[in-house]
């Protein structure tokens, strides 16, 4: 498959993810929607740079901007969600 098409499957899988209704239960220090993250970035960032060779600041600065907006989705307009600035 081409790794293009896998970065924007990433992309949809995470949005999902993301944006789940699902309540995620507060932890303190390292807990599962940490890692979840930190997983989850650094596929996309794999699949993105494979894809999108030669463009690495060019997707690390969309990844952190999707980060960013995404923690502020979650704390302004899910109730089941919070923002974390560790995430």
């Amino acid at each position: 498959m081409n790794y293009k098409i896998e970065f924007w499957l990433g992309v949809a899988v995470s949005v999902v993810l993301f944006f789940a209704p699902v309540p995620v239960e507060e932890q303190v220090g390292l807990g599962w929607d940490k890692v979840v993250h930190v997983a989850l970035f650094a596929g996309l960032f794999h699949l993105g740079n494979r894809g999108y060779g030669g463009r690495r600041m060019t997707l690390i600065l969309l990844l952190a901007g999707y980060a960013v907006a995404v923690e502020f989705i979650q704390g302004e307009f899910l109730p089941y969600r919070s923002f974390d600035v560790w995430d």
